[in-house]
């Protein structure tokens, strides 16, 4: 099995859902890692799709299909050894990487600057 970073990271997160309960959006801060991991284990993914976001680099990075299983992680360096994963979930399966790279680039402007 290979030791590149899992999608399933227990990190904890900040948890937003659609008002009937079905569809959300988890943003998480990973400070164990740098988006070069991922870069590396890109093989690992299936899905797996080099971004920049809001001018940071970021990677759509998927052991499945998401637009198949409603469900799509994109991975963010936000600073060396940070990364931020969005993942979200829709039930009627319109684009969930969208609603996770959406989220990415909504928030970016938000966080302080690193010092």
């Amino acid at each position: 099995m290979d030791d590149g970073p899992k999608i399933g990271d227990s990190a904890e997160a900040c948890v937003w859902r659609s008002p009937d309960g079905k569809d959300s959006v988890r943003l998480s801060v990973l400070t164990d890692r740098s988006i070069k991991t991922y870069y590396d284990s890109k093989s690992q993914y299936p899905d797996f799709q080099e971004l920049t976001l809001a001018d940071h680099p970021a990677v759509r990075a998927n052991e499945g299909d998401p637009a198949k299983d409603g469900a799509c992680s994109i991975f963010l360096g936000a600073a060396d050894g940070q990364v931020v994963h969005s993942f979200a979930t829709q039930t009627n399966i319109t684009d969930p990487c969208a609603l996770s790279q959406k989220a990415l680039e909504s928030s970016v402007p938000t966080w302080p600057a690193a010092k």
